[in-house]
C-alpha cells in the first residue's frame, strides 16, 4: 500500500515481526471509531505485494451443538463382572438342581434328612442372592443394555469387544442441562464413527453431565481422550464457516473482510455464537460464493482505520 499511517506500520510490525495474532492490534490500538463506510480500496499489485489472500467460501449446513468429551474405556472391569456373573449363574444352577433332587427324594420317602435338605436349600438361596447382587452392580455401573450383554441375552456387540474388533467409548455432554436425545452416530475427533449403545446410569462426576456409551470400530489406545458434537437443537442452519485467521476483533465484536471487486474490500460484522473447530459457523453476514479475506485482514483494517486506501491502478 503506497501510503501508510503510523498505525498501519505498527500493525504490520506487530503482526509480522513480533508474531502477534491477527486482530490484536486492531482491537487495542485506538479507541477511535472505525470509518462508517467500512470499505477499503487496494490495487491488485499492492494486494499481491502485501500478501493479502482470499478464498471463495462455500455453503455449509450446521446444527447447533455442544462439545462432548469422551474416552476409550478399559474393558477389564466389564469383562471381570461378566466372568463373575457366569460363575455365579453356574453355581446357582447347580445348587438349584441339587436342592430339587434332594427334595424329590425326600418326598418319595428316601433317607434324606431334613437337616441336609435345609442346608442344600440354604446353598441355593445364597447362590441366588449372589447372582442378584452382581446384576444390581452391573445395572448401577453399566445400565440395562450392557447388563443384558453380560448375561448373554441380546449381546451383538460383546463378542466384538472381547476379540478387539470394537471399542467401548464413554462420552459426556459438556452441559449438565443437556436434555436432547443423544445422536445415534457421532464422528469423533480421532476420525472414527461411533454408534450409540445406551445411556450410562452414571453422570460425569466432574461436571455433573449425562454420559453415554458408544461402540466404535477403531484401534485407539485405552484411555485415549477425544471430543464429539452433541446437538442442542433440531433446527439445521445454512451458512458458511469462517476460519479464525480471517477474523479481526474490534470494539468487542468480530469482523471479516470480503472482496467485493478486484480492488474493493468490505468489512462485515459476524456472530461468534456457533464455534466450530478452527473458527465459527456464521449463518448471516457473509454468503456462499463470496471471496473472504483469509490472510491480511489486519492490514486492511489498519489501512481503513488510517483513511488511506491504496488505490492507484489495477492488476
Amino acid at each position: 500500500m503506497k501510503h501508510h499511517s503510523r498505525s498501519s506500520w505498527l500493525a504490520i510490525l506487530l503482526t509480522g515481526v513480533l508474531g502477534m495474532p491477527p486482530g490484536v492490534f486492531a482491537a487495542e490500538s485506538s479507541s477511535s471509531a472505525a470509518p462508517a463506510a467500512m470499505q477499503v480500496t487496494v490495487a491488485g499489485k499492492v494486494q499481491r505485494a502485501s500478501g493479502i489472500e482470499v478464498t471463495r467460501i462455500t455453503s455449509l449446513h450446521y446444527r447447533p451443538q455442544v462439545t462432548g468429551y469422551g474416552q476409550v474405556m478399559d474393558l477389564t472391569p466389564l469383562l471381570t463382572l461378566r466372568a463373575q456373573l457366569q460363575a455365579a449363574e453356574a453355581a446357582l444352577s447347580a445348587a438349584q438342581q441339587e436342592y430339587l433332587r434332594l427334595k424329590g427324594l425326600n418326598r418319595h420317602g428316601q433317607n434324606i434328612s431334613a437337616k441336609r435338605l435345609q442346608a442344600t436349600r440354604a446353598v441355593w438361596q445364597s447362590a441366588r442372592a449372589q447372582v442378584a447382587m452382581l446384576r444390581v452392580r452391573a445395572l448401577q455401573h453399566w445400565g440395562n443394555t450392557l447388563t443384558r450383554w453380560l448375561e448373554g441375552r441380546g449381546n451383538p456387540g460383546l463378542d466384538g469387544l472381547v476379540d478387539g474388533r470394537r471399542q467401548l467409548l464413554r462420552i459426556s455432554a459438556s452441559q449438565a442441562s443437556y436434555q436432547m436425545k443423544p445422536p445415534a452416530h457421532i464422528e469423533i475427533s480421532a476420525g472414527s464413527r461411533a454408534t450409540l449403545v445406551s445411556v450410562s446410569p452414571r453422570v460425569n462426576p466432574e461436571i455433573q453431565a449425562p454420559t453415554y456409551f458408544y461402540l466404535a470400530e477403531s484401534a485407539m489406545p485405552v484411555g485415549f481422550q477425544f471430543t464429539a458434537g452433541f446437538p442442542i437443537s433440531e433446527k439445521v442452519f445454512t451458512g458458511v464457516q469462517i476460519p479464525g485467521d480471517a477474523v479481526i476483533w474490534y470494539a468487542g465484536a468480530a469482523w471479516v473482510y470480503v472482496r467485493t471487486s478486484a480492488t474493493e474490500f468490505e468489512r462485515r460484522l459476524i456472530t461468534t455464537e456457533y464455534p466450530e473447530e478452527g473458527g465459527w459457523f456464521v449463518p448471516a453476514g457473509v454468503h456462499p460464493g463470496e471471496q473472504l479475506v483469509t490472510q491480511g485482514a489486519e492490514l486492511l483494517f489498519a489501512d481503513e482505520f488510517s483513511g488511506h486506501s491504496s488505490g492507484g491502478g489495477g492488476g
